[in-house]
């Protein structure tokens, strides 16, 4: 079937999947697996896809452009990863990278891990401490959303919640602790406060909760990325932008392409942003599009710099840190990639992945890449000590790049699902629904290709 040629029911794909972003990829990998005989297409209007998730190599240093790493305790994760053989690149991080850090009043403060972390940690006064240590006895729920904030100072007191919910949601979502909604980003931390009542109990009783973060050796992300397009042959179409979704006369569904063609398909899976996902729907539920296009994207700035180790004075024994506001900093974390996964740079040498912008300083998108790159150096001057030249350098800037799961998101996303539910044969499905991080739309693609392989 060719994207712009004549068609014949024999020809026509029975889904067709918009966006070839992590998300589309996977709908068709997790498709292709759990109905052989589905006839499906995936358009991807750039030429390379997988959207953010990306990396490059570089004189041994291996950048990832978005998402970095994934846990490795995601049945879905996993179960995608062996099945386009990447089962035997599995790295998972150095045992180091449990240890993360908070920049404050000058320094690096250890995240406390655990109750005895507690009682040593320097970003708690010893009131918090106790009120910390108090959660089992004096947690209480609620039936109502959160956002991370809130939940954190209800079980742990404000203390805590000042101190750590920024570190839980700066390097995922660029975004605001205050306004994030806890339901919609971290729906696992609610599953343990109803089924321990205690959140600190459910944590030590699920040893943590999420384990040790995991990439693919040799390459990065990008090694997911690379192994899902070889195993979408014939099925992936690049260059091909879809601009209009109609209804068939028989039932079936149009698309619209850019060049002139067009595709038409029983099922619309649209792994596409909100923004671009409303624009098609618009003709149809103007409602529905409203409420998508009404989610908001932060701006994301990522950049990757090399050193020689020499010129890092401080021990990188640790994931990296996070940087709250009012520090003298603007980036909002800094990652130590060579210390959680020592093969990304070469032997004596350090890679530094700093993430900055966001909604907490929009106007960071304003400096050009000059500017950029000396106030990122002067913050790794400020926080690590840090005053040589890098001899990497990397920069990636993801305009509107992060959605913001707001507080009222999980009501927001019931409506759309209720709206589109009146044109039959559309899916949503992408890191703007059920949470942004790598394993969150891959599982969300599972569910979305075993409900299309039921139908």
């Amino acid at each position: 079937m060719g994207a712009g040629g004549s068609h014949n029911a024999r020809d026509m794909p029975q889904v067709a999947i918009v966006g070839g972003g992590i998300a589309g990829l996977a709908t068709a990998s997790f498709l292709r697996r759990l109905a052989p005989d589905l006839r499906f297409v995936l358009l991807e209007k750039e030429i390379d896809p997988g959207g953010k998730a990306r990396s490059t190599r570089e004189g041994g240093f291996t950048f990832d452009w978005g998402p970095s790493s994934f846990r490795a305790n995601a049945p879905e994760t996993l179960e995608l990863a062996g099945a386009v053989g990447l089962s035997e690149r599995l790295l998972p991080a150095s045992e180091v990278a449990r240890n993360r850090f908070v920049y404050r009043d000058g320094g690096l403060r250890p995240v406390p891990v655990s109750p005895q972390a507690f009682f040593r940690s320097e970003l708690l006064s010893p009131g918090g401490k106790l009120r910390a240590l108090l959660e089992p006895v004096l947690a209480s729920q609620v039936n109502q959303e959160e956002s991370v904030h809130v939940f954190l100072s209800r079980h742990f007191g404000a203390g805590v919640a000042a101190a750590l919910a920024d570190s839980l949601v700066s390097d995922t979502t660029v975004g605001n602790a205050g306004e994030l909604s806890l339901d919609a980003l971290f729906p696992q931390l609610r599953r343990l406060e109803r089924e321990h009542r205690s959140l600190l109990r459910g944590l030590i009783g699920s040893q943590g909760g999420w384990g040790l973060p995991t990439s693919f050796r040799e390459g990065g992300i990008q090694c997911l990325i690379d192994a899902l397009r070889a195993d979408l042959t014939p099925e992936l179409l690049t260059g091909e932008e879809v601009t209009a979704l109609e209804p068939d006369a028989s039932g079936g569904l149009i698309l619209r392409l850019k060049e002139g063609g067009e595709v038409v398909a029983e099922q619309v899976v649209l792994a596409t942003p909100a923004p671009v996902s409303a624009t098609l729907l618009r003709p149809h539920s103007p409602e529905a599009a409203g409420l998508l296009a009404a989610i908001p994207y932060a701006n994301v700035h990522i950049f990757g710099l090399g050193f020689d180790r020499i010129d890092v004075p401080r021990l990188l024994d640790g994931f990296g840190f996070v940087v709250p506001r009012g520090e003298g900093v603007r980036s909002l974390g800094i990652q130590w990639s060579s210390s959680i996964f020592p093969d990304q740079a070469p032997k004596g040498k350090v890679l530094l992945r700093v993430i900055a912008g966001g909604t907490v300083d929009p106007a960071f998108a304003d400096l050009s890449r000059t500017e950029a790159l000396a106030t990122v150096q002067r913050d790794l001057e400020i926080t690590m000590g840090i005053t040589a030249e890098p001899e990497y350098v990397e920069a990636v800037y993801w305009h509107r790049g992060s959605p913001q799961h707001l507080l009222g998101h999980c009501e927001r996303l019931e409506r759309v699902e209720r709206l589109i539910a009146d044109m039959p044969g559309v899916t949503l499905t992408g890191d703007a629904y059920r949470g942004v991080g790598l394993n969150d739309c891959i599982r969300d693609a599972k569910r979305v290709a075993t409900a299309l392989a039921e139908t």
